[in-house]
C-alpha cells in the first residue's frame, strides 16, 4: 500500500486525504459552444486497454457566468443552459431561480425550455421574493438541497457513464442547477438592513468583500453536490468603480469593459462567457421577414478550464422564445460554406435534393422536417471536429515525454 493509500485508510471517516476526481461536463445545449468547451480524453482501463471518452459543455459542479451589455440575452441564456443540463434527467435533478431582479414569469420560463405546466412544478422553482435576496438566504437554500442530497445518496446518485483517470466508474449526486439573477442584486443580509445608514461606496466596498466569501462557500458545495450554478452579470466601463478593477481584466473580453463584483468574482468563475449582440441592420430579424423578432449574438467564451478562450459562436436570439439551436446551426452552416445554391433554391453540399430558401427559414422547417434533418447531418463533422483531441504524449509542446525529456535534459545540466 503507497503512502497516501496509507493516509486514505487511516482518514477514512474524514475523508481528508480521499482524492475526488470528478470528471463528467454537462452539455449547455449552446452548438459550437458546447464543443469549444469540450474535449476528448484517453482512459487507460485496469485491463491495460484504452477508450476515449468526449466531454462537451461544462465541467459539473462549477460556476458559469454569463455576462453582456442590457438586451444581449444574458438571463435567458443562462436559464436555457441551466435548464439543459438537468433535462435529460428525471424529477429528482432540478432547477432553482433566484430572481432578484424582478423579471421573470413562469410562462416565460416554460416558453424558453419548451416544458409543459407538469414539468415546471415538478422541477423548477422560481425564487422572486426580494428580501430572500441575500448571500445568507442564497447559500442557506443552495445547502438545503445538498444536504438532502446527503440524506439518501442512493436516490440521489447516478452512473455517470463516464471514468476516472484510474478506469473507475463516477458515480456522481444528479445535477442541480442554479440561477442567479443577477449577481450585483444580491447582497449580504446585514448590509441590506443597513442601506439607509450607509454611503454607497461602503455599501459597495462591504459587498464585495462578502460576495467573495460566499462564492467561495458556493464553490466547496457546488463541487461535491453536482450544484451547476449559472449567474448573469453585466458588463461594467473602465470607470473605476467600487468593487471592480479598472480596465480590462481578462482577455477576449471587449476593451475598455470589465466584469463588476470584484476579482474573486473572477477567480470562483469556471467558465465566462461574454454576449454581444450584432445590431447591425442586416443582423436584427423581423417577424415579416424572417418569420421570427430577434437578432444574433455573439458569443465568447472568455474563461475556460475545459477548453482555450477566445472561441466564440453566432448564437441567433428570438426575443419570444430565447437562443435557437436551428438558426444558430443555420448561421454556423452559412459560416462554413455548408449551403449552395440561390434562393429559393438553396441547398446543403452533401444533400443537394433537399432544397430550401434561407430568407424563410423558419417557414420552410416548418413546412419540411427532412430540412432540418439534413441541416443536423451537415453541421455534425464540423461539430466534432471543433472538440479538442486528447494530447498526444509526443506533441513537442504539450505531450508527456516532451515535457519529461526537457527536465532531464535540465536536471542532467544542473548537475553538470
Amino acid at each position: 500500500m503507497g503512502f497516501f493509500d496509507e493516509l486514505e485508510e487511516e482518514h477514512k471517516k474524514d475523508g481528508m486525504f480521499t482524492e475526488s476526481d470528478v470528471g463528467v461536463s454537462y452539455s449547455i445545449g449552446f452548438p459550437i459552444i458546447d464543443q469549444q468547451l469540450g474535449f476528448r480524453q484517453k482512459i487507460e482501463l485496469p485491463d491495460g486497454s484504452t477508450i476515449t471518452q468526449t466531454r462537451i459543455g461544462v465541467p459539473a459542479g462549477t460556476i458559469t457566468m454569463n455576462v453582456g451589455p442590457s438586451s444581449s440575452g444574458k438571463s435567458t441564456g443562462c436559464c436555457q443552459m441551466a435548464y439543459n443540463v438537468i433535462a435529460p434527467f428525471g424529477e429528482d435533478s432540478t432547477l432553482v431561480i433566484f430572481d432578484a431582479e424582478e423579471a421573470w414569469e413562469p410562462q416565460r420560463i416554460m416558453d424558453i425550455n419548451g416544458i409543459d405546466r407538469y414539468e415546471y412544478k415538478q422541477r423548477v422553482r422560481l425564487i422572486n421574493d426580494l428580501s430572500l435576496m441575500t448571500f445568507e438566504n442564497t447559500l442557506a437554500t443552495i445547502y438545503d438541497i445538498c444536504m438532502k442530497k446527503e440524506s439518501d445518496k442512493e436516490r440521489f446518485t447516478y452512473n455517470t457513464g463516464f471514468k476516472n483517470i484510474h478506469g473507475e466508474d463516477i458515480i456522481y449526486y444528479v445535477p442541480t442547477s442554479i440561477v442567479i439573477d443577477s449577481l450585483m442584486k444580491i447582497v449580504p443580509k446585514e448590509v441590506n438592513d443597513e442601506i439607509d445608514k450607509m454611503d454607497a461606496a461602503t455599501i459597495a466596498m462591504r459587498n464585495a468583500i462578502r460576495r467573495g466569501n460566499w462564492m467561495s462557500k458556493l464553490v466547496g458545495l457546488a463541487r461535491k453536490y453536482n450544484i451547476n450554478i449559472f449567474i448573469v452579470n453585466h458588463l461594467g466601463s473602465d470607470i473605476p468603480m467600487p468593487g471592480a478593477s479598472k480596465g480590462k481584466q481578462l482577455t477576449f473580453i471587449p476593451t475598455g469593459k470589465n466584469v463588476p463584483g470584484g476579482d474573486k468574482v473572477l477567480y470562483y468563475t469556471t467558465s465566462l462567457l461574454v454576449n454581444i449582440p450584432i445590431n447591425s441592420k442586416d443582423g436584427i430579424k423581423t417577424e415579416d421577414e424572417s418569420g421570427y423578432n430577434g437578432l444574433p449574438i455573439r458569443l465568447t467564451v472568455s474563461k475556460s478550464r475545459s477548453g482555450p478562450g477566445g472561441k466564440s459562436a453566432l448564437i441567433e436570439f428570438v426575443q419570444e422564445s430565447g437562443f435557437d439551436l436551428r438558426l444558430t446551426l443555420m448561421n454556423f452552416a452559412k459560416e462554413n460554406g455548408l449551403i449552395a445554391g440561390r434562393n429559393p433554391s438553396c441547398y446543403f453540399i452533401d444533400n443537394p435534393d433537399v432544397k430550401f430558401d434561407t430568407r424563410q427559414f423558419v417557414k420552410e422547417i416548418t413546412e419540411n422536417p427532412d430540412i432540418l434533418k439534413a441541416l443536423y447531418k451537415a453541421c455534425k463533422p464540423l461539430l466534432n471536429d471543433l472538440i479538442r483531441d486528447a494530447i498526444d504524449e509526443d506533441d513537442p509542446i504539450h505531450g508527456r515525454k516532451a515535457k519529461k525529456t526537457a527536465s532531464d535534459l535540465y536536471n542532467e545540466m544542473m548537475s553538470d
